[in-house]
């Protein structure tokens, strides 16, 4: 949304928080972009509003969208494990920031980069110590049909301690929730017993039921 809309969202989430007390509980969370060299801007607007949780997501990286499959499909075999390391190296810096409560969408190439999960990096797993490090929590995100993390990811994820939380990423109301049982029957094969939920930027930790 543009700058001027932002005080508006907050308004009318802060409103809804009121109207529907006690019977729906209403978060106020933003997914805000990781870009480095604005990240002290980025900073004060998040200090100066009553936030529950603050989603950290990479859409570009070193002048490259994450949308942009044109530019992947031109690219060499080299030079694709180059950029699948730069991204995994976004995220880590994002995840170093101090700047979120939650990575959003942490292996989104995976959805539009073809043939990108069968490039194998270490890099990924240094991006997974360096969130669990900062004990960051990473979300599972269901859009599209196309989860990300896929299975590989998270049971590394798992093994080094990463927190997760699930997010529907939907553009459209009756698509909330979409997939929730299923992702978290998912989690619970790969070991995980619960997942991460955020109030007023406190995390907590409850059972994963599905």
């Amino acid at each position: 949304m543009a700058k001027s809309e932002f005080p508006k969202y907050i308004r009318e989430v802060l409103e809804l928080k009121k109207q529907y007390h006690g019977k729906i509980e209403v978060l106020l969370g933003i997914e805000a972009d990781f870009l480095p060299e604005h990240l002290e801007l980025y900073r004060s607007v998040i200090a100066a509003y009553p936030l529950d949780y603050v989603i950290g997501s990479v859409h570009e990286f070193a002048g490259i969208g994450i949308y942009d499959s044109a530019y992947w499909e031109s690219l060499t075999a080299a030079r694709k494990m180059e950029v699948k390391k730069l991204f995994y190296d976004y995220i880590a810096q994002s995840a170093k920031c101090g700047l979120y409560d939650i990575l959003g969408h942490v292996d989104s190439l995976n959805r539009y980069f073809n043939g990108y999960s069968e490039l194998r990096t270490e890099a990924a797993d240094v991006m997974l110590k360096a969130v669990a490090e900062r004990d960051v929590v990473i979300e599972i995100n269901s859009s599209d049909n196309h989860w990300v993390p896929d299975g590989d990811l998270l049971e590394r994820a798992h093994r080094y301690g990463v927190k997760v939380t699930f997010g529907s990423d939907a553009h459209e109301p009756e698509r909330v929730g979409e997939h929730f049982a299923a992702v978290a029957g998912h989690l619970y094969d790969i070991g995980y017993r619960e997942w991460a939920i955020f109030r007023h930027r406190e995390r907590f930790m409850v059972p994963i039921a599905w």
